[in-house]
């Protein structure tokens, strides 16, 4: 669950955004690849901290707001996940350590996006979207965010 309000401002670049405020995410529920072997999963917080760069949610257009889909889910990517899209990025980052005091993995990063979602209540057929299209397609942008 998110404990701050997300704050941004807008960068020179085009479609990226910095973080004007710390946001904080916090959970009770283990995230770690091997919560049987963590002593620290008794709680997760990830700080994001100003100054990090988001592009939000890179939604293509052609999926924002689909036709068939409109009824069901919005995958509009200034809507209920930009506060995941951030949390998301910034683990994709990998600026600190994160989940049990270490880098998160790309597949960590990914469940806590599918998570942040719900918590927002995305609804599960939007977090699954979103989940799968990180799946998917998110390899290249966590590769090349590791090699930063």
């Amino acid at each position: 669950m998110f404990r701050t309000d997300l704050v941004l401002k807008a960068d020179s670049k085009p479609g990226r955004w910095i973080v004007a405020e710390p946001l904080v995410w916090s959970t009770s529920k283990c995230l770690c690849a091997a919560p049987a072997n963590c002593p620290k999963c008794a709680c997760v917080t990830v700080i994001v901290p100003a100054g990090t760069f988001t592009d939000l949610a890179s939604v293509p257009a052609l999926l924002q707001n689909p036709p068939l889909l409109r009824f069901f889910v919005n995958l509009n990517p200034t809507g209920r996940s930009r506060r995941p899209a951030v949390l998301h990025d910034f683990l994709y980052s990998s600026r600190g350590h994160f989940l049990c005091g270490r880098v998160a993995s790309r597949n960590e990063a990914d469940g806590l996006l599918r998570a942040a979602i719900r918590a927002e209540r995305g609804g599960r057929v939007a977090a699954f979207i979103f989940w799968a299209g990180v799946r998917v397609g998110g390899w290249a942008a966590f590769r090349n965010h590791r090699h930063r």
